[in-house]
């Protein structure tokens, strides 16, 4: 590759980063393509499903994009699972084989030893989503059912590793969020991409009860049975 050619990609690679979609002609030949910000698919199959749920693709001449919705769903379904244990893969080292220190390794990248200051990791979004599926009137502020509290256990919290629960769990005190015992690097980071596809999936969805069919799909889980009071 020449050093041209080199010059060239950086400035694709860049300005795809920033979400633009380009479309790239390799300098060495070859076919063209376009490229994109990975999450911006993430954002298409959202918008194409919403539509799809509205009955814009309804018609007879629309069945391309019916069904295209149905395949960026499925894509994301997928893609919302295998980047969950890919990133818990990445940060930890982990396999099917641990070594004797795993769990203190995976505590130390997951704990903080002491508690840290309180930060948002909740959006808004997350919480609007759920009056929204619940038939809940949303009116913001910070005094929620005490229902939310169960739900955020179960469809954030209980994803993330187990023992770093437990530990996390048994560290905080009554006035303490369990967030702010995740260090920022990989506890945190885990807990938004949990937040994040978890708001995905219910922003997908028309009711609650679609909304767990989707989520058990997506993390091979099955909510309904335990949370039956929900």
């Amino acid at each position: 590759m020449t050093e041209i050619s080199v010059i060239n990609y950086a400035t694709l690679v860049n300005e795809t980063n920033q979400g633009k979609v380009q479309k790239i002609t390799p300098p060495e030949g070859g076919s063209s393509f376009h490229a994109f910000k990975a999450t911006l698919l993430v954002d298409l199959a959202d918008a194409f499903y919403q539509a799809r749920n509205r009955g814009d693709f309804d018609k007879p001449s629309m069945a391309y994009q019916k069904d295209l919705a149905d395949r960026l769903y499925n894509i994301t379904l997928a893609f919302s699972k295998v980047g969950i244990d890919a990133f818990i893969d990445e940060i930890t080292g982990y396999q099917e084989v641990r070594e004797k220190d795993a769990l203190q390794k995976l505590l130390n990248l997951y704990v903080e030893e002491l508690f840290q200051p309180w930060q948002r990791r909740f959006p808004e979004e997350f919480y609007k989503e759920i009056f929204r599926l619940k038939g809940w009137e949303y009116t913001g502020g910070s005094q929620r059912p005490h229902l939310v509290g169960k739900i955020t256990n179960e469809f954030i919290y209980n994803l993330l590793p187990k023992d770093v629960m437990q530990e996390v769990r048994e560290r905080k005190k009554n006035n303490e969020k369990l967030h702010q015992w995740l260090t920022s690097q990989a506890g945190a980071s885990h807990l938004e991409k949990q937040i994040a596809s978890t708001t995905t999936l219910m922003r997908a969805s028309d009711s609650w009860e679609e909304f767990e069919k989707l989520f058990n799909r997506s993390f091979n889980r099955n909510i309904r049975e335990q949370l039956s009071l929900f």
